[in-house]
């Protein structure tokens, strides 16, 4: 297999979950308004939150090569070739490529995380971890 491509969107993905971040949301607004008094505070509050959780409410595309991996996220690109990573960990919802051999504090700023898209899992950690110990192995 040459390349791997998906696009991870978890509120869409995740619909019963959505709902509730939604609701959770709405509920610190109103919060909000009513600690504050005014509703310029919930916009603020609806801002910093919906800023924040960008990743869960937008879409991300991933490409991996036999280059390296791509991820694309609001206009942004970040490309990094397999020569960057040196292991990865895998999690229920992704696989962090880590920089370092051993784990790292450094890691959530070093490494990067490719959420799965559903069903996407088992594959794209194979396709990562050819990549990452072939590289080892050579």
């Amino acid at each position: 297999m040459a390349e791997l491509t998906w696009r991870a969107h978890p509120m869409k993905d995740d619909a019963p979950r959505s709902y509730a971040v939604l609701g959770a949301l709405l509920g610190l607004c109103i919060l909000m308004n009513w600690a504050f008094g005014g509703w310029l505070w919930s916009l603020l509050a609806a801002a910093f939150l919906m800023t924040s959780l960008g990743r869960y409410f937008l879409p991300t595309a991933y490409r991996l090569s036999a280059e390296g991996v791509e991820v694309r996220f609001l206009g942004r690109r970040v490309r990094r070739p397999w020569t960057a990573f040196r292991n990865l960990y895998p999690h229920p919802m992704g696989v962090h490529l880590s920089p370092f051999t051993r784990p790292s504090a450094l890691d959530p700023f070093r490494g990067l995380f490719l959420r799965y898209a559903p069903g996407m899992g088992p594959e794209a950690e194979a396709f990562c971890r050819d990549r990452i110990l072939a590289k080892e192995a050579a």
